[in-house]
């Protein structure tokens, strides 16, 4: 809880870098929904038969 503290006033004096850690953070959603909904699809098929 400290550790992002202390890094959040450097994100906010470098605009460039929120972007960087937005898109990041984004895609790293992005990808654990896609993995979520497969893993859901798998459990689903396993469950029909």
């Amino acid at each position: 809880m400290g550790d992002a503290a202390w890094s959040r006033p450097r994100f906010f004096c470098c605009p460039e870098q929120v972007r960087d850690v937005g898109t990041y953070v984004y895609g790293l959603a992005d990808t654990s929904a896609g993995a979520m909904v497969s893993v859901a699809e798998v459990v689903a098929e396993l469950h029909r038969e």
